[in-house]
């Protein structure tokens, strides 16, 4: 028989953890965790940009709205002048100042009549569009300027 010694398996020469390969590890995972950083950060970046976007289309939206409400204003004003140069150059109409007006109150069933005949002469120029609703028959009484104090005072004299 054999005597009974100790057995060792291992070589006592060989190191467990060798430089060079503890190096390889670490450097392995610092390679890891800093690309899960930048990752998380990559992720915060785009959800701010994301953010941001939707606040530029917001703005985007009122400043179009805006820009239609501006537009729509300047073709309403350059509409007003051209129905003042054409009353003034076509139709020799000139503006009143307001010492030569007069204000009178023009009574409902007049009111109505102008609408009455308005809608009849339309009609008999065989005119296929709707007459368009008279807006001073439908508000009533009203105070319209008149641009000569002659026709004012025939209308103030006017037996009721």
């Amino acid at each position: 028989m054999t005597p009974l010694t100790r057995c060792d398996l291992r070589d006592r020469s060989q190191v467990l953890l060798r430089p060079l390969s503890l190096l390889r590890v670490i450097v392995l995972l610092s390679l890891c965790t800093s690309l899960a950083l930048a990752r998380v950060h990559l992720q915060f970046l785009t959800q701010d940009l994301r953010i941001e976007g939707h606040k530029l289309q917001r703005m985007q939206a009122d400043l179009a709205d805006r820009r239609q409400a501006l537009i729509s204003d300047v073709e309403q004003k350059r509409y007003e002048t051209f129905l003042s140069q054409y009353a003034e150059d076509e139709l020799g109409l000139q503006k009143c100042p307001p010492e030569c007006s007069y204000r009178a109150a023009v009574p409902a069933e007049v009111v109505a009549l102008w609408g009455e005949l308005a809608r009849e002469a339309a009609q008999s120029e065989g005119a296929d569009q709707r007459p368009k609703q008279n807006v001073l028959a439908a508000v009533g009484e009203r105070m319209i300027s008149l641009s000569r104090v002659a026709l004012a005072r025939e209308l103030d004299q006017r037996p009721e």
